[in-house]
């Protein structure tokens, strides 16, 4: 994987950043999935660079 892309949810008093990073996940998953190979392989990966004790953190790494 040569790319990258880093999205970074930011913190709001009205949404929780554990219900934006689910549904952005969410949006991802439904997205990597339309994109399978004649292999059934999907060209992307995801990262957590900010996991930790805290939960999944802040940060999406979309790799391609």
């Amino acid at each position: 994987m040569d790319y990258y892309q880093e999205i970074t949810i930011i913190p709001s008093e009205e949404v929780p950043i554990s219900f934006l990073l689910s549904k952005i996940y969410m949006q991802l998953h439904l997205a990597f999935v339309e994109h399978k190979d004649s292999h059934e392989k999907i060209p992307y990966g995801l990262s957590f660079p900010e996991y930790g004790t805290a939960g999944l953190g802040r940060k999406i790494r979309v790799f391609a």
